[in-house]
């Protein structure tokens, strides 16, 4: 076909309408209406080089290029949808969509009409993506992947938004994450705040949302004059702040009540999934970990082990208190308890850098250095003797009194390294079998060799 066929191809102009574009067969532009181009900016010969997806949000190409496919199999008109057009200046903007298919009389054409989006288109499509971003609670889904899905849902439906998340931790530094470029001295600042020393504009959305439900005020939030068009709203579990959003919009103006519904809602979601996070995190914990001494347990030291590229020349040492029986059965388990704490501390502190230790039994721990770690070390012997050494000094004792020599920690210590196609379970074995002839020595000893 020319392109003054496609040109006539195109509908009428109407008020209602801001203008239309029709694609061939491969979704190439041949055509469109003045209109377009006086909105969006593009040169003609510019536009004309252009597929459907090219002008295409890419956040929306995946829902756009299955409405073409579906329009191009099948002739006839298509019901309206939302997506965002890009402007020739990189902007990009919600339009109403309605697709029509030629048919085979007219070469497969389809003829794209733009429309402004009504009240009630805009309300279809943000009750859909609601659908879909609420349905990742029920994917355990990790926390970067849902709040990802939370900013595309805010930056479509607040006209040219940025989203700014993050989320308090009291352990480490915050996490601060944005499908943008935020400024450095923005990050850090978010990175470093906490609880009880909040920004500025934090501090007067935690205001708004002490002061009653957002129905109420109409507000989920806050607008601050730091930054023109930012809105701020909290993450809170009760009354504990457990992280903010910040939302940088192109408009300074306060927003309208459709868009505090979209604040809201995306503090509802993201305060949902931090939940979550933090509930899975605790589990993990729980499963990975000792929960007296906070050492990982022998599970996760297996599978810390199994996973390692080469743990042929690796260390493992184990541990064992002596008359750590005496000390639980004459003295209580409270005392015990105090025991095995200090002993973690101690043989923590003693043992190399890179070195994983665990609790795997009452009164049994077991340490295991990576390969690469253990090859720099001068005597493994030595490492046993300095952990040894570490656990009966006094910082380390649990003693009920200053001339009760009997509850001071002292421990029998097997060293042993890994052999070329050793498991785990094998090399544990071994460092078993060491620490047992310290015990029967005596105790308060090391045996082993390489």
């Amino acid at each position: 076909m020319q392109l003054v066929e496609w040109t006539g191809l195109l509908p009428p102009e109407t008020d209602d309408a801001i203008g239309a574009v029709v694609l061939d067969e491969a979704f190439r532009i041949r055509a469109c209406t003045p209109s377009v181009l006086e909105i969006a900016g593009y040169d003609e010969h510019d536009l004309l080089q252009l597929t459907a997806l090219d002008v295409v949000h890419h956040d929306d190409l995946g829902r756009a290029a299955d409405v073409i496919n579906e329009v191009q199999a099948i002739p006839g008109r298509r019901a309206e949808g939302l997506y965002r057009l890009l402007f020739a200046d990189g902007s990009a903007h919600p339009l109403c969509l309605i697709a029509s298919n030629l048919g085979p009389e007219h070469a497969n054409a389809i003829v794209y009409e733009f429309h402004r989006p009504s009240a009630r288109l805009r309300a279809e499509a943000f009750s859909e993506d609601v659908v879909a971003v609420t349905a990742l609670l029920a994917e355990q889904r990790p926390l970067d992947e849902c709040i990802d899905a939370v900013a595309r849902l805010a930056e479509r439906h607040i006209d040219g938004c940025r989203l700014v998340v993050t989320v308090l931790d009291s352990a480490k530094p915050n996490t601060v994450a944005s499908r943008h470029d935020i400024d450095d001295s923005w990050r850090q600042r978010n990175e470093n705040c906490s609880s009880v020393e909040l920004p500025t504009n934090v501090e007067a959305a935690l205001d708004v949302h002490r002061a009653g439900p957002w129905r109420v005020s109409n507000r989920a939030g806050c607008v601050d004059d730091l930054v023109p068009g930012r809105v701020t709203t909290v993450l809170t579990d009760d009354d504990d702040i457990i992280g903010f959003v910040e939302v940088i919009r192109t408009s300074a103006e306060p927003p309208e009540q459709s868009e505090w519904l979209v604040h809201a809602l995306v503090r509802r979601i993201l305060t949902t999934v931090v939940l979550r996070h933090r509930i899975d995190e605790q589990l993990r914990q729980a499963a990975d970990h000792d929960s007296l001494t906070g050492l990982v347990n022998r599970r996760r030291l297996l599978e810390t082990m199994e996973a390692a590229h080469n743990p042929a020349g690796s260390a493992v040492i184990m541990v064992d208190l002596d008359r750590f029986s005496w000390i639980n059965n004459t003295l209580g388990h409270l005392v015990g308890d105090a025991a095995l704490v200090h002993a973690a501390h101690a043989l923590t502190t003693a043992s190399p850098p890179d070195a994983t230790v665990a609790r795997i039994g009452g009164d049994e721990f077991l340490i295991w250095i990576p390969s690469d770690a253990a090859a720099g070390l001068a005597s493994l012997v030595d490492v046993g003797e300095s952990i040894r050494t570490a656990l009966a000094t006094p910082e380390h004792e649990a003693s009920v009194g200053p001339t009760d020599r009997r509850t001071h920690v002292r421990a029998s210590v097997g060293v042993i390294t890994m052999a070329a196609g050793e498991s785990p379970g094998q090399a544990i074995s071994r460092a078993d079998d060491a620490m047992y002839r310290a015990k029967r020595a005596g105790g308060d000893r090391v045996e082993g060799r390489a």
